[in-house]
C-alpha cells in the first residue's frame, strides 16, 4: 500500500486572526509609522524664510514705539500695532543678531563682531 499523506491533511486548519489581534498589530505598525515620519520632519532642516527689511518700516516702527510710550506717559491704555516689514526691521536694527559667517573665519574678527554687537541694546517697553 502506498498511500501518500499531502501536507495539510495531518495539520490543523488555520484559525482566523481575531479582530483585537489585527487591531493591536495595525495600532503598533501605525505608531512605529507615525514616530519615523515625527523624527524624520523633525531632523529635516528648512530653509530660513526670506525677511524683508527697509529703512522706511524700521522708521515707522520707531514713531508708533514714541507713539505707545507717549500714550503710556498720560496714562492711556497703549496699543502697539506693526506690520510684518516694521516688526522685522525694528528687530535687524536693534537686537544683537550675528552676521552668516564663514568657517574660516578669523577668531579675532569673530571676537571682534561680538564686542561690537554687546554694546547695543534694546528699548523695554513700559508695562
Amino acid at each position: 500500500m502506498s498511500a501518500e499523506k499531502s501536507p495539510n491533511s495531518g495539520a490543523a486548519p488555520p484559525k482566523p486572526v481575531s479582530m483585537w489581534k489585527w487591531a493591536f498589530r495595525f495600532l503598533r505598525w501605525s505608531t512605529y509609522l507615525a514616530a519615523l515620519i515625527t523624527l524624520v520632519m523633525v531632523l529635516h532642516k528648512s530653509p530660513a524664510p526670506n525677511v524683508v527689511t527697509t529703512p522706511q518700516a524700521a522708521a515707522s516702527a520707531e514713531q508708533k514705539i514714541e507713539q505707545v510710550e507717549q500714550s503710556v506717559s498720560r496714562g492711556e491704555r497703549p496699543t502697539l500695532r506693526l506690520d510684518e516689514s516694521e516688526l522685522n526691521s525694528y528687530l535687524a536694527t536693534h537686537l544683537a543678531l550675528e552676521p552668516k559667517t564663514d568657517a574660516s573665519a578669523a577668531p579675532a574678527e569673530r571676537a571682534r563682531h561680538q564686542r561690537e554687537t554687546s554694546r547695543r541694546c534694546v528699548l523695554p517697553f513700559a508695562t
